[in-house]
């Protein structure tokens, strides 16, 4: 759960990374390059919006993985990006993956914690956060000097989600999921 919210976090701040360097390849404007971040960002509210419903109907543990996967291709995708419109939809459904693990990764985390520890697991989830946007920044500003930078700060992410994701498939299936259906 906890990598989930790394993911979140370095996610979010990639758009900082990407602005600049969009701007500079596709040719923005300011506002076209704020966008970059809001496309990401509308996807994820909505994503974290809706898979908290689908998880209930399908399962934390299909939920768990499956948003992680939707993050991972949109992202390898997004990198590939011809145009700058079309980045701009594989970000937002990027973004629609990566908002369902907030929730997900919080109510599975939070259905296999004992009662007495519930609070300090579901806010040592936070930890995770500083995390991902310090590997980020170091990763990144790493990355600067390679030709098509921003393609490899999209594409490098995605080769630790989908570890995460074969990681992930042996999570069992949550409980309280379980004595619903």
């Amino acid at each position: 759960g906890g990598l989930g919210y790394l993911f979140d976090a370095y996610d979010i701040a990639l758009n900082g990374f990407l602005m600049p360097l969009l701007g500079a390849h596709f040719e923005l404007t300011l506002s076209q390059r704020g966008f970059v971040a809001t496309a990401n960002l509308i996807g994820m509210a909505i994503g974290a919006i809706a898979w908290g419903s689908i998880a209930d109907r399908i399962g934390r543990k299909k939920a768990f993985s499956v948003t992680l996967l939707i993050f991972a291709l949109f992202s390898v995708l997004g990198a590939l990006s011809p145009t700058y419109p079309v980045f701009l939809l594989l970000r937002f459904l990027a973004g629609v993956g990566l908002g369902g693990c907030i929730p997900v990764d919080y109510a599975l985390v939070a259905e296999f914690s004992p009662k007495k520890y519930r609070g300090r697991v579901l806010t040592a989830l936070d930890v995770w956060w500083p995390v991902g946007v310090t590997l980020c920044g170091l990763v990144s500003t790493a990355m600067l000097t390679l030709d098509h930078n921003w393609r490899w700060m999209l594409a490098t992410m995605t080769l630790p989600a989908l570890l995460l994701f074969w990681v992930r498939r042996g999570v069992p299936e949550s409980p309280v999921y379980l004595t619903k259906k």
